[in-house]
């Protein structure tokens, strides 16, 4: 009974035969060499008419903005505070703004294209033989544009149809159905199979918000702040174009924000060296008036160390008070609804506060971008403004404590002076008051030439790359 369940379960195993197997699929070798001319023809077509796509890249380096720090700061900088600036300065690279400027600086709106031999409307960027200078355009305009070269002198114009639309020369105002508009030869590209040219037209806001999409930024390594930006396009030399203008208007956009910051810590110079220069000018004739009056002619050896030991804490009480007004100046910019750069910032001494403010200054530009990008209720403008808030608090909290450092110094020196001030009394009136005199002169003195050494770092500062 077993053996004979065993025989029936028994699978009969037939050996492959390579020759029965091409044989039996050979009878049909045409239905193959067909597919594969096929598949080829086909390859060869889409090669052959598609519009190729090229991608163009570049690298930036994002420079730490707090390199001039201390090494306390550095000790404090975490790899998440570096990557928050990367990402912010990405969102910076990709805004619609710096996109805008960009299309306006290669003029973007307007595209040439021709008939090409292979392929047909190939865009000729760099290379057309005319320039479209648009002045008043109807919507009909931006249905297209054909240009119809005939010599160095005259052009026409034709519809999508062919139907003819005018004779016109060569720079002169043209005013028809497209609106207002110049057309100008650029004499050393003509050649005389230029004949004929399509003029596409878009607006600017349509333009920047395309090759905004196009623009992809990401970092190369997460331990370094390298960032690589790459962009497809049909024609490579628009894309090289493209990214050099958005990387030049990004690097002007960075250098005017610090410029802006070194003039109005200028401003702030200029306006106390207005006002020390008549105080100044004023006690120096005193001291003049009062040397002929009373016959002085020069101080006692007791006088002269006194004034030279009250002038120096002087001096650090003029320093005192710079830095007070300093922070009087951010705290007022606080509480104003401006936005942009606190004045006189590049005067702020404390690295904290100073790192403080760079950051205010980032997040309220992200703030702008955001405002002008999204809509108000977005996530992102949500995120900046909490962080614009809390970096707020932070900033008053630093001036706070500072003001009282501040004070405490102030009094320390105040009371060394009082005590210069009570070893003198033998010395005679005259000469006491004399001395106050000239001390008036010294403390105007040594402000005007702190407020001078001040302003040509600052100016040192704007004139770097």
């Amino acid at each position: 009974m077993s053996d004979s369940n065993n025989e029936f379960w028994e699978e009969k195993e037939t050996p492959f035969n390579l020759r029965l197997f091409f044989v039996k699929y050979l009878r049909y070798w045409y239905w193959f060499v067909l597919s594969i001319a096929i598949c080829l023809a086909t390859a060869y077509i889409y090669l052959r008419y598609s519009t190729p796509i090229y991608q163009v890249s570049s690298t930036l380096l994002i420079k730490d903005q707090n390199s001039s720090t201390n090494d306390i700061l550095k000790e404090l900088e975490t790899s998440t505070t570096a990557n928050k600036n990367v990402e912010n300065e990405i969102e910076v690279l990709k805004s619609r703004s710096l996109m805008q400027r960009v299309v306006d600086d290669l003029n973007l709106t307007v595209a040439y294209f021709q008939q090409g031999q292979v392929r047909s409307d190939e865009e000729i960027y760099g290379t057309s033989p005319i320039r479209f200078q648009p002045i008043l355009l109807t919507p009909l305009a931006y249905q297209g544009i054909f240009v119809k070269l005939l010599n160095r002198q005259q052009f026409e114009l034709e519809d999508e149809e062919g139907n003819h639309r005018g004779k016109f020369n060569f720079g002169q105002p043209v005013k028809n159905e497209y609106g207002t508009f110049r057309v100008f030869l650029n004499d050393s590209l003509y050649r005389k199979n230029n004949d004929l040219i399509k003029v596409a037209i878009d607006d600017q806001e349509s333009v920047a918000e395309r090759y905004k999409s196009l623009i992809q930024v990401q970092l190369l390594n997460p331990k370094s702040t390298v960032l690589k930006l790459t962009i497809e396009d049909a024609v490579p030399a628009k894309g090289k174009a493209i990214l050099n203008s958005l990387l030049a208007e990004y690097n002007y956009s960075t250098l005017r924000d610090k410029n802006r910051e070194a003039t109005n810590t200028l401003q702030f110079i200029d306006e106390r060296l207005r006002l020390i220069t008549g105080e100044l000018g004023n006690v120096e004739r005193d001291v003049e008036a009062y040397k002929s009056s009373r016959g002085i002619t020069d101080l006692s050896e007791e006088a002269t160390l006194y004034l030279g030991k009250v002038n120096e804490n002087d001096a650090k009480l003029n320093e005192l008070d710079i830095q007070a007004k300093v922070l009087e100046g951010v705290e007022n910019y606080l509480k104003s609804s401006q936005t942009g750069v606190a004045p006189a910032t590049l005067m702020v001494n404390d690295p904290i506060l100073l790192t403080l403010l760079t950051k205010l200054n980032e997040l309220e530009a992200q703030q702008g971008k955001y405002e002008r990008s999204t809509q108000p209720d977005s996530p992102f403008l949500q995120t900046i403004n909490a962080q614009i808030a809390s970096t707020k608090s932070s900033i008053r909290e630093n001036i706070t404590n500072q003001k009282n450092n501040l004070e405490v110094t102030r009094a320390s020196l105040k009371g060394q002076n009082s005590r210069f001030a009570s070893s003198i009394r033998t010395i005679p009136q005259k000469e006491r008051e004399f001395i106050t005199i000239k001390r008036q002169q010294g403390i105007k003195e040594s402000l005007y030439l702190l407020l001078l050494q001040k302003r040509k770092k600052r100016l040192f500062h704007m004139r770097l790359p």
